[in-house]
């Protein structure tokens, strides 16, 4: 299946269960002098009121990141990867995540926490 028909397939399901889906939306990042990503662009964005999603970026080499990403995947349920390591979490979910710090903090700067409505980043 093409990457694009994947895109609608999620979108339209997103919509069925409730979800406002949001077009392709562009959050600015602190510059990271290693990897030069000012910027993450996501190809949507989906929330229910009133919570919002946030998206986490897992950081690190690439064993680490599949690591964390399927963790987040499985204790939160995640609906959608938005590529670059970026995972939908439900805003309602963000401090069970933090709860589990201890997992976390096995590397360095691993996490961080986008929230796209204010278009803030915050750092764990």
């Amino acid at each position: 299946m093409m990457e694009d028909e994947v895109k609608k397939r999620t979108r339209r399901w997103l919509e069925t269960k409730g979800y406002k889906v949001k077009a392709e939306v562009k959050i600015s990042c602190p510059d990271d002098s290693e990897n030069n990503h000012g910027s993450v662009v996501l190809d949507f964005w989906a929330y229910k009121d009133p919570a919002k999603i946030v998206w986490c970026e897992c950081k690190g080499d690439q064993s680490l990141s599949e690591l964390l990403e399927g963790f987040i995947r499985l204790e939160f349920g995640v609906f959608y990867g938005g590529g670059h390591g970026i995972l939908a979490v439900p805003h309602t979910a963000t401090m069970r995540l933090l709860s589990h710090k201890k997992f976390l903090a096995q590397a360095k700067d691993v996490i961080q926490i986008l929230d796209v409505e204010q278009n803030k980043l915050k750092q764990m």
